[in-house]
Formats: C-alpha cells, sequence, structure tokens
C-alpha cells in the first residue's frame, strides 16, 4: 500500500541509538508513513528484536533490510528508497531524534505548495547535539562476546582499538616486546597531567619510578598510616551527619580522603585552610574529567579550556609548595620527593616535583574515593558483611592503628576486592603501539591507539562465578576465582606501570573502613536502593550515593 512518508533509516551495530529514531518514528503525529530499517552489514539479531518490541505500533508499516556486508551510506539510502512506494521520502539515521510534529509539519508544506514547479523538498530547524558515551563494563562484555577481543571504535576524536578480554589485556600489560607506550593516555589526560608517571615510557619511566618508589617503602608508610588515621578519626567523628538520609556519601569521602592527601603528601592538618582544599579539590575534579571533552581546544568556556586553567592553578600552587619544601626535614610525600636521591645521587628537579605532585594527588584521592564509596554502600547492602567486618575491627579496638593491625583486617580485604571489581576506579588502560605489531593475530599498524578496559574483565562468566552478584569470598580459599587468569582482575593495573601507591590507598581505605565500622551501622537509604554510575571518567555515582549513619554507642 502507498503512503504519503517513506522513512528511511540506516544503521550498523548502533544498538543504544537505534530504539530512540524507532520511537521518534513511532511518536509522529502524523501516521500515513512507512518505515524501512536499513541493517548495512550489522548484526540483525539486535535489529529484529528492537523491531519485534515494537510491532504494535508499527502495525505493519515497517520493512527492515539486512546486509550481509556494509555498501555504504549512499547505498544503503538507495535501498530503502527502492523498497518502498511513498510520494515523499526522508532519510531518519539511527541517530536522529524528530519532533513530535515534524512530519505533520513538513509534509502539510509540501502539499500547500505542490503547485510550485521547483519544490523539491523542505529544510527545517534542526540542532546538532553532541553525545558522549558513559556506559560502563557491561557495553564492553556484549562487545567482546559479539566481536571478539580486537575491536576498532571509529571515534571521530580518537580512533581507537579496544584489547578486550584477559588476554588481550596480558599482551598490553605484560608489553614483552616493548611495542606498546603509555602515549595513548596523551590525546586524553597529557595536557592536564603531563610528565606525570604514568605518561612516561622505558627507561625515563624506570628512572622516575625508582625516585619515587622511595616515598613509598614499607618504613614511610608506617607514617602515613599514622598520619591517614590521625585525619579519619577527626574527621569521621566530627564532620559527618548521622541519622540522615540527605547525607550525601560520595562527596563527603571526596573531601575526606583530599584531606588525607592533603596531610600525607603536603604536611597541611586538616581543615586548616578550608577555601584552599576546596578550590584544590575542584581543580583536580575538573582535570580528571576534562580528558572527555568534545571540543579539544583551550576555547572558553569549554570543558577542555577549564582543564588546562584548572592545570594552571595546580602548578602555581604546587610551584609555590616546592618552595618551602627544599633543604627542610619532614615525613610528608612532597618533602621525600624533594630530598629523595636514587644510588647514583640524582634527584627530581622543581619541574619534575611538581608534575609528580599533580598526577599522585589525582591518582590518591580520586581512587581511594571510588573505592571506598564503593565498599561502603556494598557493606550497607549486605548487613551480614558489615557484621562480619565489624567483628574484625572489634577485636583492634578503638586504640591507634598501624600497619600490622589493618593487615589483620582480611574481611576488609576480601570486601575491597569484590567492591572494586564490581566498580573498577581505573576503567581503561590506554597505550599507543610504537612500532607495527600485532595483538592477538590482528594487525595493528605504528601509532595506533589501544584501550584496554580491566572493568569488563571483572564481569566474565568464564572467570568468575555469578559475575554480577556481591560475593567477596570468591577471592578467598578454595575459590580464589582472581587467580584463574592472571590479568582477569587488574583494578591496579599490571606490568611495570602497576600502580606505585597501591599499597598506601588499601591501607588508606582500610583505615576509614575501620574507624566507621566501629563508630557507625552503614544503612541503605531505601530498601532494595542501587547506585547508578556515571562512567565519563572514574565511575561516580550520579546522585551522590546518599547513605544513613546510625551511631552505634
Amino acid at each position: 500500500m502507498n503512503r504519503a512518508v517513506a522513512v528511511v533509516t540506516r544503521t550498523k551495530n548502533r544498538p543504544l541509538l537505534l530504539p530512540r529514531a524507532l520511537d521518534s518514528v513511532l511518536d509522529q503525529s502524523f501516521d500515513d508513513w512507512i518505515h524501512v530499517v536499513v541493517n548495512d552489514g550489522g548484526e540483525p539479531a539486535e535489529v529484529d528484536r528492537l523491531i519485534a518490541a515494537r510491532a504494535h505500533g508499527y502495525a505493519s508499516r515497517c520493512r527492515v533490510i539486512h546486509n550481509n556486508c556494509s555498501r555504504g551510506m549512499e547505498a544503503a539510502s538507495n535501498q530503502g528508497i527502492e523498497a518502498a512506494e511513498s510520494r515523499y521520502v526522508v532519510i531518519h539515521d539511527d541517530d536522529d531524534t524528530w519532533h513530535p510534529d515534524f512530519l505533520r509539519k513538513t509534509v502539510a508544506y509540501l502539499e500547500k505548495n505542490a503547485s510550485f514547479p521547483k519544490l523539491a523538498g523542505v529544510i527545517s530547524h534542526t540542532e546538532r547535539v553532541i553525545e558522549t558515551f558513559r556506559g560502563g563494563p557491561d557495553y564492553w562484555v556484549n562487545a567482546y562476546r559479539k566481536q571478539g577481543p580486537v575491536v576498532l571504535l571509529d571515534s571521530p576524536i580518537i580512533p581507537t582499538v579496544a584489547a578486550l578480554g584477559p588476554d588481550a589485556a596480558q599482551a598490553l600489560y605484560s608489553n614483552k616486546n616493548k611495542d606498546y607506550c603509555q602515549q595513548g593516555w596523551a590525546p586524553v589526560i597529557g595536557a592536564f597531567f603531563k610528565r606525570g608517571l604514568m605518561l612516561m615510557d622505558f627507561e625515563e619511566h624506570m628512572f622516575h619510578r625508582r625516585i619515587m618508589q622511595e616515598a613509598f617503602v614499607r618504613s614511610r608508610l608506617v607514617g602515613y598510616t599514622e598520619q591517614v588515621d590521625r585525619v579519619v578519626s577527626q574527621v569521621v567523628a566530627d564532620n559527618w551527619v548521622t541519622n540522615d538520609a540527605r547525607f550525601l556519601l560520595y562527596p563527603a569521602v571526596k573531601e575526606l580522603t583530599l584531606d588525607i592527601a592533603s596531610m600525607v603528601f603536603m604536611g597541611h592538618e586538616p581543615g586548616s585552610d578550608r577555601e584552599l582544599v576546596t578550590k584544590v579539590n575542584k581543580a583536580f575534579t575538573v582535570t580528571t574529567r576534562a580528558g572527555n571533552a568534545i571540543i579539544r581546544t583551550s576555547v572558553p568556556p569549554f570543558t577542555w579550556w577549564r582543564g588546562v586553567k584548572a592545570r594552571q592553578y595546580l602548578e602555581t600552587y604546587f610551584a609555590e609548595r616546592v618552595r618551602e619544601r627544599r633543604g627542610k626535614q619532614g615525613s610528608d610525600l612532597l618533602t621525600v620527593l624533594c630530598q629523595t636521591e636514587d644510588e647514583d645521587g640524582n634527584r627530581f628537579s622543581d619541574t619534575d616535583v611538581v608534575n609528580h605532585m599533580i598526577f599522585l594527588m589525582m591518582a590518591a584521592h580520586d581512587t581511594s574515593t571510588s573505592t571506598a564509596t564503593t565498599m561502603i554502600y556494598h557493606l550497607a547492602a549486605h548487613p551480614e558483611w558489615q557484621e562480619r567486618c565489624r567483628d574484625e575491627s572489634a577485636r583492634l579496638g578503638d586504640g591507634p592503628v598501624d600497619i600490622e593491625s589493618l593487615e589483620k583486617l582480611e574481611s576488609l580485604d576480601l570486601v575491597m576486592n569484590e567492591s572494586i571489581r564490581l566498580v573498577s576506579p581505573v576503567q581503561w588502560a590506554m597505550r599507543r603501539t610504537v612500532r607495527d605489531t600485532e595483538l592477538l593475530g590482528y594487525y595493528l599498524p605504528e601509532g595506533t591507539n589501544v584501550i584496554a578496559y580491566p572493568g569488563m574483565n571483572h564481569r566474565l562468566e568464564e572467570i568468575w562465578t555469578d559475575p554480577e552478584r556481591f560475593d567477596p569470598d570468591r577471592f578467598a580459599e578454595p575459590r580464589n576465582e582472581h587467580k584463574r587468569h592472571r590479568y582477569g582482575f587488574t583494578p591496579f593495573g599490571g606490568g611495570a606501570h602497576k600502580c606505585i601507591g597501591m599499597v598506601f590507598g588499601q591501607l588508606e581505605v582500610k583505615t576509614i573502613l575501620h574507624r566507621l565500622l566501629r563508630r557507625y551501622r552503614l544503612e541503605l537509604v531505601r530498601p532494595g536502593y542501587r547506585p547508578r554510575y556515571d562512567y565519563g571518567g572514574m565511575p561516580v555515582p550520579i546522585d551522590g550515593m546518599p547513605i544513613v549513619l546510625r551511631p552505634l554507642r
């Protein structure tokens, strides 16, 4: 049957976008149309499923054409036009959305002016919207299942190859032939964390890491732990709101971890300069998320420009602190970096110290914030584990903590591992090929950006039993599911670039949880509450994660 309008939609493996395009056709106030969907070489089952779910609305007004391989945009358009008889044709791509009156108004205009001999179409008001994908690991698990371990991401911003699965992660992290460098990070965060340890390679990286490692030896960690405990005990007791469902956990923990980092790394007493700490915290937040900017140039007032300005603020701030610390004694990380030498007497320049401090402060408080927040949520959602962890903390008591006592909190270790498995703080591992090479049999030319996604490996059924379920015992004997593949569990990275502050971060988070469990019962804001995360950078709970703290005494 002839229709007034043939709507032609071209699509290929875009299941996140296609439903919106289909629904905007079904929502039209004008209903004399037929919809032709041309699946140009994509997975047919997903397209058929989306169409079938809307069969009632279509009422036999939809035709689907599946191409075994892609014929290209123009050829797909011609296929759609040839498949339908209609007075008018409109191309409606899978990333387009129409106003509900779009067809009604455009058809009315065409009909009204049908006698005009040169009228061939209508130009309507159009808004271009820049969208970014902020989905989580489930998206990449699905891509891995459908497309395999090496997937081309045809991004207009940074064309990249996704390295999916534990075998691909092993190839990147181990980097046996030194085929991959860290410069995959450069287009994303290079402008904001330049010359940080994570952006260095090979011999230069090892030189800087050797000096920096002196700041994280066990004897230093002993002093850091004492300082962490002092800050945590004060903040948790005096600053956090109790018996209030409006208390937002994530920003509170973020402020706490910055206080910790300010004291341990800078020697600042917590709460001594709240205005300054707030400015520094904001600057770190801006720089961390600026790497996701679509407009990647320093043009005000866009995100990239704000990130550059925040970086400049941090440089000025830390340069002043370095000048204060040179030649002085102290146990804070900044002073240690100013004074530490390697076996040949080499030490960091002022610029080196500034660059490393900016990176370390970001890494130290953002990753710890994510880990602690996720753990607190899971303990509130699983009271049996909360009580198990509290029992161990009770045996430790309320006295000062040290490394040895924290190491006895074994249930917290299990909960921590399970929490960062389910919500991995660092979502990506970014690399770039330094020469032509291959990845699991796929050719990669020199200069190819490659990204591994540790969080998706943490959700694979071949490694983890019932991977969506919170089950800390999977990390304990005899199960040891994390040992089924050497690179199946890599929340701290792997190879030469494995997180240098891993042990410090674990001690910090355990101290926070220990003090919380000794003082409060953790409760969900409502039964069945589950946070949703923005995965645009490190995972951030969209609602700030409200949690109720009930005093135990």
